[in-house]
């Protein structure tokens, strides 16, 4: 199981308490895809989520961002409520409007529905959302294609309008997203559609039937640059980086791997092409994409768009918005963010170790108008290329200089200071670590504890977890799983839960108290034998200190105790460390 790798992380503040309103709507897509299912199970093994791509990525070239790993929200699991939560508190802190779901949907089989359907049931969640239905083949290849199908979408007139009819509750939310009054529905492959104008003629009826007041249909620009009005669509929405492929610099990066057959693109070159392209007689709600590399999926056929980064995405985003601003009626500026969480594609506002939350401040500044200076600079220096008289170029070409140096220093001090804030927050967190102590079985179990337990450790910084596992015995480590015992309440007041570790060599034991429970109603129903008051708070995620420890290979053991029982266990997993 995948889980979130810093214990502190989902807790984050929300920088304004209120949402601010804006004149124009963002609204980033978002993949379900990170919690196990039955399908992925059966495809690519147990527990595979997205992560698994991800953190086997590599650089490909010199200079190229491979692995991208998460950051605030860790390796999470959308299983968890308290993700959804804090995944809302960022898209609040970038000024997002939204989410868009992907809607996986085949002739009535819905796959990868978990997420959705737990954000609906939340009254607490108050985020606007809508959903696009993904309505092409679910392929191995990741590309919606007709090779190594694994679900295939067949599109019959009486099937499309049944998809209609299951999707009405969602659009009757009061959450759901509206333009012009009506429910927000977008199409991913128009082209796939055997009867486009007469399916959208028929959701009309359906959803005015359910006492909707319409519906507004809009096509994505995936596959081809199509003309919604020509289908009986209100709109279409762009889907980069389709359609946006110019720039091609793959024989220009250094050290590239001799068998790559991909492409590499230049990321600036592409948003210039987008901020140029013309204005379309139907209504065209733009798109945009903070980065994009799918080689954590594709590897050497993958592609790459080179040089993004937060300041070019601020710029291109920036632009995107004066567009919808000065073409659009006002409840149709609205611009959609490829992606939120496609971290398998490098394509996420959600924060990670080397950006940290800069997409997503870069987000807030382009749409508040409160742009980088340096982007800025950018932009005034690329305009005084242009001036053809060279004594005004040269002095205003200085005055930009010396304005970006002074910037710079005082940036320069900042960052001593943001570092010097990041070293006590670390030293900080270091010393919440649980350690492992000495202890005696009998001490603490008696001389006869029983062995009545359930337990499986999941995961170890963030990655699934193998018996033998090697790790660093300098550095905390973060573990999550669950344990329980038949009769014993996990969160009682009285119940004292324990981490055990054996010394295969010397027969030593030691023990770390664990802190804290959490709901796994996945482990609910996997025992349901067992009364719900017993399993449901058995979940764990901690951060551990082995500096105390000699380095060897370690049975792994829980164990628990309260007033009238003890219980512990050894598992057949082992650990091996270093120190």
């Amino acid at each position: 199981m995948n889980s979130i790798s810093d214990p502190g992380a989902i807790h984050v503040a929300n920088m304004d308490p209120g949402q601010d309103e804006f004149d124009v709507r963002l609204i980033a897509f978002y993949l379900p895809q990170f919690h196990p299912t039955k399908e992925n199970d059966e495809w690519w093994g147990a527990g595979f989520t997205e992560w698994r791509s991800v953190t086997k990525a590599t650089p490909l070239f010199k200079g190229h961002y491979q692995p991208r790993l998460p950051g605030d929200l860790g390796f999470y699991d959308l299983r968890l409520n308290e993700v959804r939560h804090a995944q809302i508190d960022l898209a609040r802190q970038a000024g997002l409007h939204g989410f868009c779901f992907y809607y996986y949907w085949f002739n009535g089989r819905r796959i990868l529905q978990m997420p959705l359907d737990a954000y609906v049931a939340d009254a607490k969640i108050d985020f606007p959302f809508c959903i696009c239905w993904a309505n092409e083949n679910w392929s191995r290849l990741w590309d919606g294609g007709n090779r190594e199908v694994l679900l295939v979408q067949e599109h019959e007139f009486e099937s499309d309008m049944q998809f209609i009819r299951d999707v009405i509750p969602l659009l009757k939310d009061p959450r759901y997203i509206r333009v012009n009054e009506k429910p927000l529905l977008l199409l991913y492959r128009e082209d796939l559609m055997k009867t486009a104008q007469a399916t959208v003629a028929g959701w009309r009826r359906e959803c005015q039937q359910a006492g909707l007041p319409d519906i507004y249909v809009c096509c994505v620009q995936s596959f081809k640059m199509t003309d919604p009005n020509e289908f009986g669509f209100d709109a279409a929405c762009e889907f980069p980086p389709h359609q946006y492929k110019c720039g091609v610099i793959t024989s220009e990066v250094e050290d590239l791997e001799e068998d790559f057959k991909g492409t590499i693109y230049d990321y600036e070159m592409v948003a210039r092409q987008s901020l140029t392209r013309p204005v379309p007689k139907y209504t065209l709600m733009r798109g945009i994409f903070p980065s994009w590399d799918n080689s954590a999926r594709k590897r050497q056929q993958a592609l790459i768009f080179h040089n993004s980064g937060p300041k070019p995405y601020e710029y291109w985003l920036r632009g995107l918005i004066q567009y919808s601003r000065q073409n659009l009626p006002e409840d149709e500026r609205i611009i959609f963010i490829n992606a939120w969480n496609e971290w398998a594609e490098g394509a996420h506002l959600e924060p990670d170790l080397r950006y940290g939350r800069s997409y997503i401040d870069a987000t807030r500044r382009a749409l508040a108008g409160r742009t980088d200076p340096n982007v800025l600079f950018d932009l005034i220096q690329s305009r005084v290329e242009t001036i053809r008289a060279p004594k005004l170029r040269e002095e205003l070409q200085a005055y930009v200089v010396e304005a970006r140096n002074e910037l710079q220093a005082v940036n320069t001090t900042v960052r001593y200071f943001q570092t010097e804030k990041l070293i006590s927050e670390r030293l900080a967190f270091e010393r919440s670590a649980a350690g492992f102590l000495p202890f005696q079985v009998f001490t603490i179990f008696g001389d006869t504890p029983g062995a009545d337990m359930s337990f499986n450790l999941e995961y170890i910084n963030g990655r699934s977890f193998r018996s033998g596992q090697l790790v660093d015995g300098h550095v905390t480590i973060y573990l999550g799983g669950w344990f329980l015992s038949n009769g014993m309440i996990p969160d009682a007041q009285t119940t004292n839960r324990y981490m055990l570790l054996r010394h295969e060599e010397t027969g030593k034991t030691y023990m770390a108290q664990v802190q804290g429970t959490l709901e796994r109603n996945d482990v609910v129903a996997h025992l349901s034998a067992i009364e719900k008051k017993y399993s449901q708070r058995c979940g764990f995620q901690q951060l551990f200190s082995l500096s105390n420890l000699p380095g060897g290979t370690y049975t792994i053991g829980f164990g628990m105790k309260s007033n009238n029982k003890s219980v512990m266990a050894w598992s057949k997993s082992l650990i091996r460390f270093v120190v």
